[in-house]
């Protein structure tokens, strides 16, 4: 909490991190009365001669849209017994609002292609950056003749698997991974042909992707 320090309906000073040494000097160079502030922060007004400590109190609303404006803080106003700010929502650029929507669709896409699959028979395949280079280094092995077969963890169990049966969950994992991409690639172009903010704002990321990689 923080507190500030009015005289009448006028603002002598923003709220700040209350340190009553601070305090007791303003309010002594302001004629008020210094010994009346507390040592700790206050649980109510105080009263200090013609000045009040008030707590000051953000009004923290969320944006219209999560990439398409940056919070500004309204000025301390006098509220009663408090003093409020609200946060006031601007619209960024164009050029800032795609390079958001770039930025929350790489999000995206990392979650949807790291999240695992699951293959026919209810196995669960993590698809993780590690887990998928140790697919790719096991399946290598296999392909080359280093190994005849290797045990392999599935999120549930572990299994033993040839070239020809590792061969397929390579596959799958391999496609799975391409079509992230390649849905993120195409909701990035949507984003980049977006003609004005109207548009820009339109764009429904997760439905977007969701669709695009459906229809890969």
């Amino acid at each position: 909490m923080k507190y500030g320090i009015i005289q009448s309906k006028t603002i002598i000073c923003d709220p700040v991190n209350y340190s009553a040494e601070y305090f007791r000097d303003i309010i002594t160079r302001h004629g008020g009365l210094p010994d009346n502030v507390p040592d700790l922060a206050p649980v109510a007004p105080v009263e200090c001669g013609p000045l009040r400590i008030l707590p000051g109190v953000e009004i923290l609303t969320q944006p219209p849209h999560l990439q398409a404006y940056q919070k500004q803080l309204s000025a301390w106003t006098i509220d009663n017994n408090q003093m409020v700010r609200e946060a006031v929502w601007q619209i960024l650029p164009d050029d800032q609002i795609r390079q958001n929507l770039k930025q929350a669709l790489a999000d995206i896409r990392k979650q949807h292609e790291t999240g695992g699959i699951t293959l026919a028979g209810g196995i669960q395949i993590r698809t993780d950056r590690e887990s998928q280079a140790q697919l790719s280094g096991a399946y290598n092995s296999l392909k080359n003749g280093l190994i005849n077969s290797t045990r392999w963890k599935s999120d549930t169990r572990f299994i033993t698997v040839t070239l020809a049966e590792l061969q397929p969950i390579a596959q799958a994992v391999a496609v799975h991974v391409s079509q992230s991409f390649s849905a993120e690639k195409a909701v990035s172009d949507l984003i980049d042909n977006a003609a004005d903010t109207d548009a820009l704002l339109a764009i429904d990321l997760q439905h977007e992707f969701s669709q695009a990689f459906n229809n890969d």
